[in-house]
């Protein structure tokens, strides 16, 4: 652990290869589409939505389908289909995918313009501008649509917990936005995750300790202690016990402060 969690090179997995394409994937130009039918009548066809949003299938013609959904796009096609032939079979699936431009901006590592698989999502986009900066925050990502932000994402949700249900599937011409780092505070010592941490709001000492994973085996719990700034003329130590921090003396934190955990020492 670094300045935050997981923001070593800002690695947070690959890019996406062979994802499957879910049923409400928007059909967009430079999409590949496979199409089988056998029964009545036998084809074969791999045709690639051109810049108008139009392919083109023997018998049934051009046929337009931008904006359409994948599932949408399969009754269409069986419908016009439908109409030439009966008692047939048909297999519809994705080959190549189109790529979009998405932008990563603020306080990326690299910010710019990226090309990015249409099946991204925000930390796909992240990927691609390796990360947030060391002055960027880690718990507020805007991604921002058409001039309004429509989604906030919280990386320690994925980093520390594994929860990648807030992670938003990408748009083109989506802005990625990372805005300054937030108030910080430093855990050292005898926990599982020592690091500094961003905070997202106040927090308080035992959200703390559980944001740095608890504490280890060996943590002398009856002294905690916490440094702090004061009044940005001094520095003051507060010593507490953390088995009987609860209420009011579980202390709310403040920016920059420092919690130390000791060990258990021999007698």
């Amino acid at each position: 652990m670094i300045s935050q969690p997981g923001n070593q090179g800002a690695q947070f997995g690959a890019q996406v290869q062979n994802v499957p394409v879910s049923a409400d994937y928007v059909i967009g130009p430079g999409d590949e589409i496979r199409v089988t039918v056998w029964g009545s009548v036998e084809g074969n066809w791999n045709v690639t939505v051109d810049r108008d949003g139009n392919i083109s299938l023997p018998k049934i013609g051009i046929l337009g389908i931008t904006g359409l959904k994948f599932q949408e796009f399969k009754e269409v096609l069986q419908n016009e289909f439908s109409k030439y032939y009966t008692d047939f079979q048909m297999n519809v699936s994705m080959g190549a995918l189109k790529s979009i431009r998405i932008y990563v901006v603020g306080n990326a590592r690299n910010p710019g313009a990226f090309l990015v698989s249409s099946l991204s999502t925000v930390i796909n986009g992240l990927i691609s501008a390796g990360g947030p900066s060391k002055s960027g925050s880690m718990r507020n990502i805007q991604l921002k649509r058409n001039g309004e932000t429509v989604a906030n994402i919280d990386l320690y949700d994925f980093l520390i917990r594994g929860n990648k249900a807030r992670d938003v599937k990408l748009m083109p011409e989506d802005v990625i936005f990372i805005p300054p780092i937030g108030s910080l505070v430093g855990i050292a010592g005898n926990v599982e995750r020592p690091a500094i941490y961003e905070m997202k709001g106040r927090i308080r000492l035992s959200e703390a300790i559980k944001l740095a994973g608890g504490v280890t085996a060996d943590a002398y719990l009856h002294r905690v202690q916490v440094e702090r700034v004061h009044q940005r003329k001094s520095k003051v130590l507060l010593d507490l016990d953390l088995q009987k921090v609860r209420g009011n003396d579980d202390i709310l934190l403040q920016d920059g402060d420092i919690i130390k955990v000791f060990p258990i020492t021999s007698l």
